[in-house]
């Protein structure tokens, strides 16, 4: 049957795919014909030079993040990550500027500016330590150690007995937020299927504002608490989303991309086929789930390709 009547060349298994992982990822050099069409409803089409392809797992829209809900719930889960990163912004606003508050300590504008700006600091140096963790060891381990920074950081602030101890919380805090605005939408878009990885993605912005807008709220319910209750109890409810991911987040299937990199081919398809709803059978015979493996060879053998041209002493 003609390549161009709906056909196109996969790799029959995962040994073919671990024997090729240092050099060519291209399904077809070794083919195997499958129909366009799979049991997850969605498409292969073929290009005109005989090699390229693209195709689709099923619909987009409302009626795709309907299709794929375990993806769905799993990326709402880490989009805990934003609520957190908003949450602890919205609080102080409302903390520094009341009663209890500024009576226990008198605050000047440029500490008020500090204790704001020390978060913020904070999430930029765990920002950029966060990557080298991510693929260094798990996405999800990552995720927790940065749950238990932040949680630290937001203990320091619940039982703040000077100025100093918020500084510091606020600063700790900081770390673990600035990890999770990395690391959280990083595992979102490696679980999420392509057609409906915008609308996944947008749950952390969709999470942070939230965040903002809880934290402004815990804050002008609790003002009039005639005790030091009405800045510690907004600070303390923060713990709350960061544990609940910290506990959680090993209940997440692990990122199939970062399986890949590891060259763990077998658990990569297996958390594919958990993420597609699939058992593994299912997953090895078909090749919506198959392609992708080659896939993310391809990808981060073209990583390798342009780290070693931009670190060459010729470039």
């Amino acid at each position: 049957t003609s390549r161009n009547d709906g056909y196109i060349a996969l790799p029959p298994n995962t040994d073919s795919l671990r024997s090729r992982a240092a050099t060519d990822v291209d399904a077809a050099h070794e083919p195997l014909l499958s129909n366009r069409n799979s049991n997850l409803r969605g498409s292969f089409q073929l290009q005109k030079d005989g090699h390229s392809y693209t195709y689709t797992y099923g619909p987009k829209g409302i009626a795709g993040l309907v299709h794929n809900y375990y993806a769905l719930l799993c990326a709402f889960f880490a989009s805990f990550g934003g609520l957190t990163f908003g949450y602890d912004q919205g609080v102080i606003a409302n903390v520094l500027v009341m009663s209890d508050f500024t009576q226990r300590w008198p605050i000047t504008p440029l500490q008020k500016g500090i204790m704001t700006a020390v978060l913020e600091l904070g999430a930029l140096i765990g920002a950029l330590g966060a990557g080298m963790l991510a693929d260094r060891y798990s996405r999800r381990h990552s995720i927790f150690a940065a749950c238990i920074v932040f949680c630290i950081g937001s203990a320091f602030q619940c039982g703040a007995q000077s100025l100093s101890h918020l500084f510091i919380g606020r600063a700790v805090g900081g770390l673990g937020v600035g990890a999770l605005s990395m690391l959280s939408p990083l595992y979102m878009a490696e679980i999420s299927p392509p057609e409906v990885r915008g609308s996944l993605m947008a749950l952390e912005q969709f999470s942070i504002v939230l965040g903002v807008v809880f934290g402004f709220w815990t804050g002008f319910f609790t003002r009039s608490i005639p005790s030091s209750a009405s800045w510690r109890v907004p600070l303390g409810i923060q713990l709350i989303p960061g544990a609940i991911l910290g506990l959680g987040c090993f209940f997440l299937p692990p990122s199939p991309r970062l399986l890949v990199l590891h060259g763990r081919f077998e658990d990569a398809l297996k958390s594919l086929a958990r993420l597609r709803l699939r058992t593994l059978d299912e997953a090895r015979n078909d090749p919506l789930l198959q392609v992708k493996i080659p896939q993310f060879l391809r990808y981060y053998n073209d990583l390798i390709v342009s780290n070693t041209v931009f670190n060459s002493s010729n470039f």
